[in-house]
């Protein structure tokens, strides 16, 4: 059987060791496959943090420049921020005083009524009215509140 060097690893090894390569004299790669396995592998796991950082990038111009890229986000992963919130608001405590009565389009969020019950109210109105501590928020959001679901 014939016998070759690892120019990397130092050892004889068969010829079916090494990969081929027209290249070389001998027509055999001077690294044994195991050593080329090795290089490789290090490289893959660099250009797979390299690719991961430029997805990053990507996504916060995009974020950046497209005025219309939280919606198509949204609506791309609106499953999986439904079931994130869903998973969140097993780990809480709070009782939903009624069932939410929005589409499935629209984002919410729940508004504590008091320290122990909650309603759900669009996102975006539940932002504006935020600030000033936790009583003045929730008195400024009661009149809302009680158009959306009745007196209390």
């Amino acid at each position: 059987m014939k016998m070759k060097r690892c120019s990397k690893c130092k050892q004889e090894l068969p010829f079916a060791a090494f990969h081929k390569n027209s290249l070389q004299y001998s027509g055999l790669s001077c690294r044994c496959k195991f050593c080329i396995r090795k290089k490789n592998g290090s490289i893959k796991v660099k250009l797979k943090h390299k690719i991961d950082l430029n997805k990053k990038i990507l996504y916060h111009l995009k974020k950046m420049y497209d005025p219309d890229f939280g919606k198509k986000h949204y609506k791309r992963y609106a499953e999986y921020y439904k079931k994130k919130r869903d998973k969140r608001q097993r780990g809480l405590k709070h009782v939903k005083k009624y069932e939410n009565p929005f589409e499935d389009d629209i984002m919410i969020e729940w508004h504590h009524i008091n320290n122990e019950e909650v309603v759900a109210i669009p996102k975006e109105l539940h932002h504006l009215y935020m600030g000033g501590g936790r009583e003045i928020h929730r008195e400024k959001l009661k009149y809302i509140v009680e158009q959306i679901y009745g007196g209390d």
